[in-house]
C-alpha cells in the first residue's frame, strides 16, 4: 500500500508430495503403521490410514489439503502439544470420510495422542503451513529443518522438493528478519531448480522473485534487478503478458525501481500492470486498486499531482466500497491523499481527510 511499509509475512509456502521411489517404499510405510495401530486393536484395514483415505478423496469433496493437514496434524505426538480441538477436527475429517469407520476407541486415542501415524517429510512441511499461518514461525521452522533433513537424506540434495522445502524455510527466515539465514537458502534452492527443471519453469521463477523481494528489502537493488528481469522475460514467454504472475512480477520490478529512483523505468511498468488488471479483472478489483495507488504514489514522488489524484480517488473509492470505510487498506489510501494535498496546498482537504483517519484508527480495540 502507499507510503506504508506493510507487515512482514511469508510468501505463500509450496507443499509437494514426494513420490515414493518403489511402490516397496510405499507399502513399508504401510506395514509399520499396521504394526503400531495392532497394538490397541485398531483393525489393520486402517493401516493405510494416512494414503489410502487421502489419494480417494483427492476424487470427493474434501480438499486434499485438508486431508494432508489432518494426516500431518495425527503424526504429531501427545508431547507436541498440537491444539486438542484441532487433533479432534482431523480425526473427525479423516473418520466422517473414510469407508471404514473408526471405533469409539480409536476415536479416543487419536483425540488424545495416544496413537500417532508414523511422520514423513510431506506431513512435516504440511503442518509446517499450519503454523506460519497461525504466525507461529518458530514452530514451522522446526518442522521444516526436520522435513529438509528427511528429504535430503532420503531424496538426496538435488531433487525438486528438497529446493521447495528450502524456499518454504528461506521465507520463515525473511518473515522474521533474519535476511542472513534466508539468503543462502533462496541461493540454494535457485541454482538446484535451474540444474532441475530449467531457468524458465515456474518453480524457478518463484524462487528467482523470491530472492529478489529479499535483496529488495535488504537495499541490494543492484543484486535484485537482473533477478526479476529474468523472472518477468521467462513468464511473459511460457504464460503470457496478461498472466498474473507476469503482472505481478511487473509491480514488483516497479516497485523496486522507484525505490531506486529511476522513475522512469517504474512508470510503464507500471501502467502495463495495471492496463492489464483493469481489463482482464476490471477497475474496482483488489488487484486494481492496489496497483492504481501505487502508481499514484509514484506520480506523487514525482511531483505529477495531477495524474496521482484520480487514480487515488479511484483506488478510494474501490476500498470503501469493497474493503469497507474502516478497513486498515481504506484509512491507508486516506492518507495518502491526506499527503498529496498537503503537496499541493489543499490545506483544508487534507486536514478533513486526517479526520477521518484519526476517526478509524481511534475506533480500533
Amino acid at each position: 500500500m502507499p507510503n506504508e511499509t506493510p507487515p512482514k509475512v511469508p510468501r505463500e509456502i509450496i507443499v509437494t508430495t514426494r513420490t515414493e521411489p518403489q511402490k516397496a517404499g510405499k507399502w513399508n510405510h504401510i506395514e509399520t503403521l499396521a504394526k503400531v495401530l495392532s497394538i490397541v486393536a485398531i483393525p489393520v484395514v486402517l493401516a493405510a490410514l494416512g494414503w489410502t483415505i487421502q489419494d480417494k478423496l483427492t476424487t470427493r469433496t474434501v480438499s486434499k489439503d485438508y486431508v494432508q493437514l489432518a494426516v500431518s496434524i495425527l503424526t504429531q505426538p501427545k508431547s507436541a502439544e498440537v491444539d486438542p480441538a484441532l487433533r479432534s477436527w482431523a480425526v473427525d475429517l479423516l473418520n466422517e470420510n473414510s469407508p471404514t469407520k473408526f471405533s469409539s476407541g480409536v476415536i479416543s486415542q487419536l483425540k488424545g495422542g495416544v496413537v500417532t501415524l508414523p511422520p514423513d517429510s510431506t506431513s512435516t512441511a504440511t503442518l509446517a503451513k499450519y503454523y506460519i499461518a497461525a504466525g507461529n514461525y518458530a514452530r514451522a521452522e522446526d518442522l521444516l529443518q526436520k522435513a529438509l533433513a528427511e528429504q535430503e537424506k532420503e531424496l538426496g540434495r538435488d531433487h525438486p522438493a528438497v529446493a521447495i522445502t528450502m524456499s518454504n524455510l528461506a521465507s520463515i527466515y525473511e518473515a522474521m528478519g533474519e535476511y542472513a539465514k534466508a539468503e543462502p537458502l533462496y541461493l540454494r534452492a535457485l541454482q538446484s531448480t535451474e540444474k532441475i527443471a530449467g531457468a524458465g519453469h515456474p518453480t524457478t521463477v518463484q524462487i528467482q522473485t523470491q530472492l529478489a523481494t529479499l535483496y529488495t528489502a535488504m537495499g541490494y537493488y543492484a543484486k535484485a534487478e537482473p533477478l526479476y528481469l529474468r523472472a518477468l522475460a521467462s513468464t511473459e514467454n511460457s504464460s503470457g503478458p496478461q498472466h498474473p504472475t507476469t503482472v505481478q512480477i511487473q509491480t514488483q520490478l516497479a516497485t523496486l525501481y522507484t525505490r531506486m529512483g529511476n522513475y522512469a523505468k517504474a512508470e510503464p511498468l507500471y501502467q502495463r500492470a495495471l492496463a492489464t488488471t483493469e481489463k482482464t479483472l476490471g477497475p474496482e478489483h483488489p488487484t486494481s486498486m492496489q496497483i492504481q495507488a501505487q502508481l499514484a504514489t509514484l506520480y506523487t514522488e514525482m511531483g505529477n499531482y495531477a495524474q496521482a489524484e484520480p487514480l487515488y480517488l479511484l483506488a478510494l473509492a474501490t476500498a470503501e466500497k469493497v474493503l469497507g470505510p474502516e478497513h486498515p487498506t481504506t484509512a491507508q489510501i486516506l492518507t495518502s491523499v491526506a499527503k498529496l494535498y498537503y503537496g499541493m496546498g489543499r490545506i483544508g482537504e487534507a486536514t478533513k481527510l486526517q479526520e477521518r483517519v484519526q476517526a478509524v484508527i481511534s475506533k480500533k480495540p
